[in-house]
């Protein structure tokens, strides 16, 4: 049990009783909250090391004043101990140590294991079964890959579900985009050696497949099976044409280079990753520095936290701005991850060095324009506490807003603004289910009381709510913080009589007010209403879509349930059977000539282009 903050802490006792071997320590408060996790060669001597009198850093002083207890756990070796403690930072996300901040989810790319693998976007948790490459900075740049991939490889993208469906080949083979395995155009042995292709270039490792096909091509020509061999000159033709797209910087060498800059405890990390002397990815990490910490120790924990987390994108050489403090404990570490030996370095000439200039100067530029946009949201937040008369600025300003189409498939929104950025964690979406088609004022005053609920039973709540609407909207909502007992500022954002951004009016304690259009506090109103607004449109949309094939299909007489199911199921989805022809409809099994022709007239109205 750990001992109250004010009981003095006998750190000599407890050392004593320290084994002489490596492991990992756990420092805790008096209330038991785990302070830090580190590890050690020497248990005694490392703990020993915090009790100093002299030599402490502002850090290691204040996480020393509020250690009332510390726990240690042995291990074999080093690396293992290394190994748990990034376990146990990863888990428990100690106070005092370098903690990853960017843990949303992040893209990859996704390989199935099947007879015939399916190639995919995926975001998620990283425990699918079969292959991830990435993670990559963007969507955008997954969605590339995948056409590219598709494109020169042809390999499937479709679901195992619509795969196992398939007795014909679908829209994407006609167009080139697919080998159409699911009805056997491609032998498993031919989708296996483009799986193979797709891996190697995933993983920058393109040139030994190409070396392997030109073999097997002049191994054909010499049987004068040269079929085959043109099948291995087409396959490396499309991977040269994909490792042409991909290439950045042409160089050699497998590598990540790892460059940082830091301003207090905020950090930007840029890993450049390099693969057969391309750069094949490049990626920005938001950290967050224990105080006193330099870039080589942030750099060491980034390393430990990333990679081991991460083995697959494991270079054989890390670049780094700083030498960490453990290379060798992390470079062995690594080395049993990747099953190669890995080299950690910071000492470089010529193209790597250049590859450590590209990855400071964007971690540099990264820090430069989020201080210098946070420090304008700050601003911002401190003018709209000054026009609401705030004690403090506030924390969080949450707004709201409904889409509907023509007043039916009414969505709300509610999304918040910190002094961060966006708070998506707060974001919420609500379909509503009491108010009356069209009555906006009702749609927000149950969307409000819904969520107000929601956060008083748990999530906190905002410090400032907005509408976007004028008197009416706020009128319909203030009934609610009333009788819930919510006591915050609540606002309205009305657009002025032109309609122009910038002339907006606000609704503040029911009356108008019209600030200056460069107002901070205008500003921060309008970009977390745009905000609102971006969020319920999506939402609206994406239910709308899923909703407007069944409900075209639902329309035409003779078309009932099990023929509107057997249309879907047989064209695996409502994009393939949009695409369809009429004659191809009518092939559906259940479906005539003449349904074929009402199906495709609803899904073609005239005139529709």
């Amino acid at each position: 049990m750990s001992r109250p903050e004010s009981e003095a802490f006998d750190h000599k006792a407890l050392v004593a009783q320290l084994p002489r071997s490596p492991g990992v320590y756990r420092m805790l408060d008096g209330g038991g909250a785990l302070l830090y996790v580190g590890k050690a060669v020497n248990l005694r001597s490392r703990v020993s090391s915090y009790f100093r009198s002299r030599g402490l850093t502002a850090r290691l002083l204040s996480l020393v004043a509020r250690v009332r207890d510390i726990q240690v756990t042995r291990t074999r070796n080093e690396s293992e101990a290394l190994l748990l403690e990034q376990s146990l930072i990863k888990s428990e996300k100690p106070y005092y140590n370098v903690m990853l901040r960017d843990d949303k989810s992040y893209p990859y790319i996704h390989i199935t294991e099947a007879e015939f693998p399916q190639v995919r976007y995926f975001r998620g948790s990283r425990n699918p079964r079969g292959k991830l490459y990435g993670p990559y900075p963007s969507s955008a740049g997954v969605r590339r890959t995948l056409d590219l991939l598709q494109r020169e490889l042809q390999l499937r993208s479709c679901t195992d579900n619509y795969f196992r469906q398939r007795t014909r080949p679908c829209l994407k083979h006609q167009i080139g985009r697919c080998s159409a395995p699911c009805t056997g155009r491609i032998s498993q042995q031919d989708y296996a050696a483009d799986i193979r292709a797709a891996d190697a270039l995933l993983h920058g490792r393109s040139e030994a497949v190409i070396e392997q096909l030109q073999t097997e091509m002049d191994r054909h020509s010499k049987a004068l099976d040269f079929e085959q061999a043109a099948k291995c000159r087409d396959r490396m033709a499309s991977i040269r044409r994909l490792q042409h797209e991909q290439a950045v910087y042409v160089g050699s060498g497998d590598a990540d280079a790892l460059a940082a800059a830091q301003h207090g405890t905020e950090v930007q990390l840029h890993r450049l990753s390099v693969r057969d002397g391309s750069i094949i990815r490049s990626r920005t990490h938001r950290l967050r520095a224990g105080l006193g910490q330099g870039l080589g120790e942030v750099i060491g924990a980034f390393i430990a936290a990333y990679y081991l987390e991460n083995p697959q994108e494991i270079p054989l050489t890390l670049i780094c701005q700083e030498a960490p403090g453990d290379v060798e404990v992390l470079s062995e570490a690594l080395s049993a991850k990747r099953n190669a030996q890995v080299r950690i370095t910071s000492r470089v000439r010529a193209r790597r060095a250049e590859w450590l200039r590209l990855a400071r100067d964007s971690a540099e530029g990264a820090l430069q324009s989020l201080l210098a946009s946070r420090a304008d949201l700050q601003d911002r937040f401190a003018e709209l506490a000054r026009l609401l008369g705030l004690p403090s600025n506030p924390e969080i300003v949450e707004c709201f807003d409904i889409s509907h189409t023509g007043g039916s498939e009414t969505y709300a929104a509610a999304v918040s603004l910190g002094q961060q950025g966006a708070a998506k964690q707060r974001y919420r979406r609500y379909r509503i289910r009491e108010a009356g088609a069209g009555d906006d004022y009702a749609a927000l005053a149950e969307a409000v009381e819904r969520h107000l609920r929601r956060c008083i039973r748990g999530d906190a709540l905002a410090d400032v709510l907005l509408i976007d609407g004028g008197k009416g909207q706020v009128n319909a909502v203030r009934p609610v913080l009333e009788r819930l007992g919510v006591e915050v500022p609540l606002l309205g954002i009305a657009k002025g009589r032109d309609r122009l951004a910038g002339r907006e009016l606000l609704i503040i304690n029911g009356r108008e007010k019209a600030l200056p259009p460069h107002s901070g506090a205008l500003l921060l109103l309008q970009q977390v209403r745009d905000e609102a607004h971006r969020f319920a449109i999506t939402g609206h949309r994406a239910a709308r879509a899923r909703a407007q094939t069944r409900s075209v299909l639902q329309e035409i007489e003779g078309i009932g349930p099990v023929r509107q199911r057997s249309l879907l199921r047989y064209f695996g989805g409502q994009q393939e059977l949009e695409r369809a022809s009429e004659h191809d409809i009518a092939k559906v099994p259940g479906i005539g000539a003449q349904a074929a022709r009402a199906v495709y007239e609803a899904l073609h109205p005239a005139g529709s282009g």
